[in-house]
């Protein structure tokens, strides 16, 4: 009777995957971060795309001398080329 309470009680505690602990959730974020920068590390290697990536990054002229004061403040506050990507202008090209 007391082996069966035991089993009973040792099946109730939450294994390590349901258990909240900082070491679970470093590991976590640990394993995230490792699968993400595996997943995205080739696109360093890619070049523009011709479709849009001139009219938007390497021939506007707003960006031309970089990430600046005036072009980071420029890229949050205007649309360019019908759209609006400040985030893709904030980029040094």
């Amino acid at each position: 009777m007391a082996s069966n309470l035991k089993q009973q009680q040792h099946a109730r505690k939450p294994g390590f995957l349901f258990k909240d602990s900082a070491l679970r959730t470093a590991l976590f974020g640990l394993l995230l971060a490792v699968v993400t920068i595996a997943i995205y590390a080739p696109v360093h290697e890619h070049p523009f795309a011709n479709i849009d990536d001139p009219k938007y990054v390497t021939q506007n002229p707003h960006i031309a001398n970089g990430l600046t004061g005036a072009s980071a403040f420029w890229a949050f506050t205007h649309g360019y080329a019908g759209n609006y990507h400040p985030l893709t202008w904030c980029r040094t090209p």
